[in-house]
């Protein structure tokens, strides 16, 4: 059965192949996830997965930003 018959819509990684997580943050450099997120992407749900990617351009990954996973975005 193909996608667009069961309306399943898969989330894509945001991954960019820089995977390196800051110290301060602890959020990848190149994606803006956690390691955490890194690591259990494949077993989340599109939906949890949208989440994450609707929260990812909201993240500062450089830890000029304090406490970068709680950081809501606007708008």
């Amino acid at each position: 059965m193909s996608q667009a018959a069961t309306g399943a819509v898969n989330v894509l990684t945001p991954c960019l192949g820089i995977c390196r997580i800051n110290r301060n943050s602890q959020l990848c450099e190149g994606c803006h996830r956690s390691a955490a997120e890194v690591a259990e992407w494949l077993f989340y749900s599109n939906e949890r997965k949208q989440e994450i990617m609707d929260q990812l351009s909201c993240r500062d990954p450089f830890g000029k930003l304090a406490p970068p996973l709680n950081i809501a975005c606007k708008g």
